[in-house]
């Protein structure tokens, strides 16, 4: 609007009025912005690491969370916002010592951090502690709910009370932080009473410090290199990842007066149920309608995992073949349809019998066969490009979802998943990624990857 005034103007004073108005309100709109978001701090080039998967940790988390946010490596900038994430721990000699008295001096006068992992012994005083020290022994963590309610509102279930960083029987997990304090207030404690988190009053600000490394309650569990975290593997609860979320959108909550942030669940729902069925089998693919017409009874639109063999052998049958009358019919009651890969193979996370593979398959090129022990002439883009253009052309869809046989997930899925254009994944449950909420999944099963545009979505419940 101010551009068509400024241009229709004839006067050239007025112009020059209407161009500094805009000057001056585009100012105030982006210091008020500013006002109202998080600055996660990029500390990878001054720790001088060579992966971003920390600070990608604290950019899921603030996505997560459904806060606004931005992303800077200039201390100087995150200065002038109101809540301070690091996205990378802090290293010991990684900030110098006029960069620790401007953040001195922003605690002092209001601001507020929120670390993790804390290696910097400068900041000790600030962070109400004596000493930080590394154990890789720290296998379970409690809040201490009482120290501050409005952190923990939806901390309500035992399960989330204490989260499961390790299993001790299994040896040692990654290496977390246990503090020593001074004047801060222990949030959290480990199995052996140690302290695993602390809010500490600096002048009129506070810095909350984690002990464990937010990337490893985080990406680790994301990419499922967690050193056996999860205390069952589907059918059960396991919100690890989702607690730290939710501790920390209170933090933030708290500190930006009348905090927006999204919802997790859509028309203000208290949850989401999505409902998918995996067909297999032929008692699978016979029993298609009456799961079909019960859930349209229901009003409900459930998805169906179609696993395409189209060869017959000792493992699986060709039920996909001659099935299309029992598939148009899901069609007709508006459920959607999905891959569930060729031939359901049991070692499909095999790097060895399962290689990435070329583009091109198709099912006059495409025979994998499994022998019983394992399968010959497989490719995980031969089982995600076949099943997807065969569903495509049989039944005039566009293939989008995707899970795996067996949820088994080969390094590279994502990445062939990418490739061939699926949007969303579900081969993981989400017990054992320790969250319940999707994501975006790394490209590859490392702390090195980038982030995909596959969105993982966990499975909780399987029959």
């Amino acid at each position: 609007m101010y551009i068509c005034l400024v241009t229709q103007s004839k006067n050239l004073k007025m112009k020059n009025a209407l161009i500094l108005l805009l000057m001056v309100s585009s100012s105030i709109h982006l210091f008020g912005q500013a006002q109202r978001k998080v600055a996660i701090l990029d500390m990878t080039a001054k720790n001088g690491e060579t992966g971003f998967s920390r600070t990608l940790s604290a950019i899921k988390v603030l996505s997560l969370a459904g806060v606004p946010f931005d992303t800077t490596s200039n201390l100087s900038v995150a200065l002038n916002y109101p809540v301070i994430l690091t996205g990378t721990r802090i290293e010991a000699g990684a900030l110098t010592l006029s960069e620790i008295a401007s953040l001195e001096n922003y605690i002092n006068n209001g601001g507020i951090m929120i670390t993790s992992s804390l290696r910097e012994p400068q900041l000790f005083y600030m962070c109400g502690v004596s000493s930080a020290t590394s154990s890789n022994e720290l296998y379970k963590m409690t809040w201490n709910l009482a120290s501050d309610p409005a952190y923990f509102d939806l901390v309500n279930d035992p399960l989330e009370t204490t989260i499961s960083l390790g299993d001790a029987l299994d040896g040692p997990t990654f290496n977390s932080k246990f503090y020593g304090l001074t004047t801060g207030i222990a949030m959290a404690n480990y199995q052996d009473g140690t302290v695993a988190m602390v809010k500490n009053a600096f002048g009129n600000g506070f810095i909350y410090s984690f002990g464990p490394d937010l990337r490893d309650v985080f990406f680790r569990n994301q990419i499922n290199q967690d050193l056996s975290a999860n205390r069952t593997y589907s059918n059960g609860f396991e919100p690890t990842t989702d607690v730290f979320v939710f501790v920390i959108r209170n933090i933030i909550r708290k500190h930006i007066s009348n905090t927006v942030y999204k919802y997790t669940a859509p028309r203000n729902y208290s949850s989401v149920v999505m409902i998918t069925h995996d067909c297999d089998s032929k008692t699978a693919y016979d029993t298609l309608a009456s799961f079909a017409v019960s859930e349209n009874s229901r009003n409900i639109v459930a998805q169906y995992n179609l696993t395409t063999n189209y060869v017959p052998d000792s493992w699986i049958l060709n039920s996909y073949v001659g099935a299309n009358a029992e598939i148009e019919f899901l069609q007709g009651l508006g459920h959607t349809l999905a891959s569930h890969s060729v031939g359901h193979f049991p070692d499909f996370a095999d790097a060895f019998t399962f290689p990435l593979g070329t583009l091109g398959n198709d099912s006059t090129n495409y025979h994998p066969l499994y022998n019983g022990i394992n399968t010959l002439n497989g490719t995980i883009l031969g089982e995600l490009e076949v099943s997807k253009n065969l569903i495509d052309a049989d039944f005039g869809v566009e293939v989008k979802s995707w899970r795996s046989g067996h949820l088994a997930y080969p390094d590279s899925l994502n990445m062939a998943l990418e490739m061939l254009g699926y949007e969303f994944n579900s081969s993981y449950p989400a017990n054992d990624v320790l969250t319940g909420f999707p994501y975006y999944a790394p490209e590859t099963q490392s702390f090195f990857s980038e982030e995909s545009k596959v969105l993982e979505i966990p499975m909780t419940i399987s029959d």
